[in-house]
Order: C-alpha cells, then sequence, then structure tokens
C-alpha cells in the first residue's frame, strides 16, 4: 500500500478536547479513522444492523466497521474503516437511491436520537450514506434555534432544518442541505456537555461565510443533485426504515 496522506486532530472536539486522526493509502481509496472516544456506541449499532438482517432482511450499510477497539487505563481509544468519497451518479436514477438512503439515515437518527449530524459528519460512497460520528447518540437536547421555539425532532438531527436557502437563517452545515452553497448568513450548532443527560444545542449566527465542497453531496455530469428536487425519495427511504 502507498501513503496518501496522514491528517491529525481533525473533526469534532469530543471528550475534553480529543480529535479524530485520518489516514489513507492508495489516492485515499482505503484507510482508517483513529476515535479518541469508546466505540461501544458503534459496536451497538453494528449488532443491531446485523440482528434486523438476519431477523428481517433488512440491511443498513450506513456505519464504518469498526477495525479494532483498544484501552490504556481509563482511557479508550480505537479505528474505524475509511469511507472513501464517491459522490458522483451517472442518472437521476442513482440519485433517488442515494436520496433514499439519506431517508434511512433521518429515521435512524431520529428514532436512536443522534444529533450533530451536520454535512462534516457524512460521507457518501454512492449508493451508500455513510454517518461518520456518532458520540451525539441517545441524547436528551434542548435546543435554541435563534428565537425559534419549536424544534421538529428531525431537525434535532442536524441533518435538516426548515428554511430556504434564500433566507438569511439557514441551515447550510446540515447533512443533506449542507455542502457548497454561495457566501450568505448561516447557524452553527455548537453541542454542549455532550454525552450526558444534560447536553443541549445552540446555534450561533455567521456572516459571510464561504462553505466549500463537502462530502455530503452528489453530482451527475458535475452538475450537484439538489435535494428538494428528491424530497420523495428521502421520503420513501425514511418510511422504509421507519
Amino acid at each position: 500500500d502507498t501513503l496518501s496522506y496522514v491528517r491529525l486532530f481533525c473533526g469534532d472536539q469530543h471528550g475534553g478536547g480529543a480529535q479524530t486522526s485520518i489516514i489513507t493509502f492508495n489516492k485515499e481509496t482505503k484507510g482508517f479513522v483513529y476515535k479518541p472516544v469508546n466505540l461501544s456506541i458503534i459496536q451497538f449499532f453494528h449488532d443491531l444492523i446485523e440482528y434486523t438482517k438476519s431477523n428481517f432482511g433488512f440491511t443498513f450499510k450506513k456505519i464504518p466497521a469498526i477495525i479494532e477497539k483498544k484501552s490504556i487505563g481509563a482511557v479508550d481509544y480505537g479505528y474505524i474503516n475509511y469511507i472513501p468519497y464517491s459522490g458522483n451518479v451517472k442518472n437521476a436514477t442513482e440519485a433517488e437511491d442515494v436520496y433514499a438512503n439519506f431517508g434511512q439515515v433521518l429515521a435512524f437518527a431520529r428514532f436512536f436520537k443522534v444529533s450533530d449530524g451536520h454535512s462534516d459528519n457524512i460521507v457518501i460512497n454512492s449508493p451508500d450514506v455513510f454517518w461518520i460520528d456518532l458520540e451525539n447518540t441517545f441524547h436528551t437536547v434542548a435546543s435554541d434555534f435563534v428565537g425559534v421555539a419549536d424544534f421538529h425532532p428531525l431537525e434535532v438531527t442536524g441533518l435538516i432544518v426548515n428554511a430556504k436557502p434564500e433566507t438569511t437563517v439557514f441551515g447550510i452545515v446540515t447533512g443533506i442541505q449542507g455542502g457548497k452553497m454561495q457566501r450568505l448568513n448561516l447557524t452553527q450548532p455548537v453541542a454542549y456537555n455532550d454525552g450526558t443527560d444534560a447536553m443541549y444545542i445552540r446555534y450561533f449566527t455567521l456572516t459571510d461565510v464561504s462553505v466549500q465542497d463537502k462530502k455530503n453531496r452528489i453530482y451527475i455530469d458535475n452538475v450537484m443533485c439538489m435535494p428538494e428536487d428528491y424530497i420523495s425519495s428521502i421520503k420513501n427511504g425514511y418510511d422504509k426504515a421507519i
């Protein structure tokens, strides 16, 4: 194998400031991710996925595989499989398959109370949609969204927000709607006390921010497939998972 790159101290800060590191090989087609956290949540979901596959024939390939779980004293850490980004699809039918998988991920996140579904935590390996950071699972979230009193449970996942691109308050960082967009005002979710019953999320307004291409977007002939054009596919995937 040929080393492609080593990226240290990337991703969200969890567990007192510890961060993820990524090492990839062979032009980023394979690799592993160091996670400075206990991987029991990921293991639980893999066991659950295997159970549903064996008993109900439903395959949910949406979480990276665990390579190894380790601990040194009271410090837990481990390694998961690196998911290479593959966001080019041939036609609208393949795009529908991807967005149906997004719908399954949305149902999964709502049912298991997974939050923090911003665009950096979602990676497309067409047609599959992978959630690569599950630290904020089984939460009890109290949300304060720029003065909006009621926050729909689907929005708490961080994957979507009920807003339009032309508005000044737009969830550009969400896992489904976020990605490459124009420079405009946006809101940034910040989790406090994550991993505890006292967890809550606050949103801070940022202005004039240029968001780069993310790995949660798909393209047909270099044209982005916008999620609002595939709402029925998202809904179908959501209903299937539920």
